[in-house]
């Protein structure tokens, strides 16, 4: 893995930048994991409740980053439950869906103010959104709402869309953007799917270091035929940015 500058500049060409939106520009776990916790008498049965507390036993949202899955639910699941219970899942989601002003309380994060610096770069053309529809959604009006206003000033570089259904975000590439040329997620698999599936020799991809997200840097024969293919790949440290 390449550590340090977050996009390293490509000087024979302009930049189109392709991003994900939850857990890269806005965190949604903290909030999230408050929630969670604040509906323990309906979770408890189904949670082990002990993951969100701190050694000193002491409830620490931030350990939501640190969680070895990606998935809430897989994480918090209780050893001895096999599976949650459809009804139980479903409130579990909606803490998240269901809540229209769910991101009006969630915290931008550094790649957010990175981006917006970025778009005033003249090499920098365009900056898309690419994140997953919550129910049947056009497009997510909550996210609509927060790109509108923390990229106000240069909003023109900016669009944001959604992928409805199981529809990997390669297959979407290919047919709306195959000529990016920086791919930005928060998970490894969907870094790896996007360089496996497209047209990705040369291109740049970066991801924050969370806990649920480092297994790429463990196939170092997968990452020397990245870099002997011209691509770079990068991490950094997630941070809520402080502006």
């Amino acid at each position: 893995m390449i550590t340090g500058d977050i996009l390293t500049k490509n000087l024979t060409r302009n930049e189109f930048i392709v991003c994900d939106w939850d857990s890269v520009i806005q965190d949604i776990d903290l909030k999230w994991t408050a929630k969670i916790i604040d509906n323990e008498e309906i979770f408890a049965p189904y949670f082990d409740y002990s993951r969100l507390k701190n050694e000193k036993g002491e409830w620490d949202l931030a350990l939501s980053w640190k969680r070895p899955t990606y998935y809430f639910n897989d994480w918090l699941k209780r050893d001895d439950i096999d599976e949650l219970p459809k009804d139980i899942l479903k409130k579990f989601i909606s803490l998240y869906i269901d809540d229209p002003l769910y991101y009006l309380d969630c915290e931008f994060l550094i790649m957010a103010e990175t981006l917006r610096k970025l778009s005033y770069e003249k090499f920098v053309d365009k900056i898309v959104f690419l994140s997953s529809a919550p129910k049947d959604y056009e497009t997510d009006p909550r996210k609509l709402i927060m790109m509108e206003r923390f990229f106000k000033d240069n909003l023109g570089k900016f669009s944001l869309n959604v992928i409805h259904g199981n529809i990997p975000k390669s297959k979407f590439i290919n047919e709306n953007y195959p000529n990016y040329t920086v791919f930005i997620d928060d998970r490894s698999d969907i870094i790896r799917d996007v360089i496996d599936n497209t047209d990705s020799a040369n291109k740049q991809f970066i991801f924050p270091c969370c806990g649920y997200n480092m297994e790429l840097g463990k196939d170092q024969k997968y990452i020397e035929e990245c870099y002997n293919k011209g691509m770079i790949i990068s991490t950094y440290k997630q941070e809520i940015f402080r502006g």
